[in-house]
């Protein structure tokens, strides 16, 4: 089946950019004395951190959500259309014994630098505040002047310019004052570990069968 095999191959690509590679960049500092955090680590919750990796194939699962494989083939068809950018460039800064990656989704070192993240979202297009987060990161990590979201959705496509600056001390709060949850407000509401953490505040709701 044609449908069968394209998804296949989105997930197989999939999971080797957000854990096959990860986990080979992460096991190459550990052997070299750092300690290693990735962009995307420092905008989440920190439980949510420790449980997937205590469920990882629960955490794989999600490489099926059909968003993620929507978004997985909006970001692969971008590629055509942006140009005079690196795609998906590994970033690494150190601070101490600590190291910070990330891989923006495009970033050139043109004009001051800038970074740009492409988000898919099924409803109202604005910024979130943990996608600022994660491109402000990203600009720290560059280097960049520039920091660019843009949101593609059913309903339209908009970028949205990210001024926020982060410094050094900024990431290194992050790195020794993890949060759980990172973002209450709605954090623990979309997690798929929400029905078994300790430190979730969402009511969720349980998928009980009654006899």
């Amino acid at each position: 089946m044609i449908v069968e095999d394209i998804i296949k191959k989105i997930v197989l690509s999939s999971n080797y950019k957000y854990r096959v590679r990860r986990n080979s960049i992460r096991e190459s500092w550990i052997k070299r004395g750092f300690t290693p955090y990735f962009a995307h680590e420092l905008c989440m919750c920190n439980e949510k951190l420790r449980l997937s990796e205590l469920y990882h194939t629960l955490d794989e699962a999600t490489s099926y959500n059909p968003a993620v494989i929507v978004g997985e083939i909006i970001q692969s068809g971008l590629k055509e259309y942006i140009s005079g950018c690196e795609i998906e460039p590994v970033i690494e800064k150190q601070i101490g014994s600590d190291v910070v990656i990330g891989s923006p989704d495009f970033y050139s070192k043109e004009n001051g630098g800038i970074v740009i993240d492409v988000k898919f979202k099924r409803r109202k297009v604005e910024p979130l505040e943990h996608h600022r987060l994660r491109v402000a990161i990203y600009k720290w990590l560059a280097d960049a002047q520039n920091g660019l979201l843009i949101y593609i959705s059913p309903t339209g496509i908009k970028e949205f310019i990210v001024d926020k600056t982060l410094t050094s001390n900024d990431i290194k709060n992050l790195i020794i004052s993890p949060k759980s949850p990172m973002w209450p407000e709605w954090e623990c509401t979309y997690c798929i570990y929400s029905h078994f953490c300790s430190k979730c505040v969402a009511e969720v709701k349980k998928h009980e069968k009654i006899d």
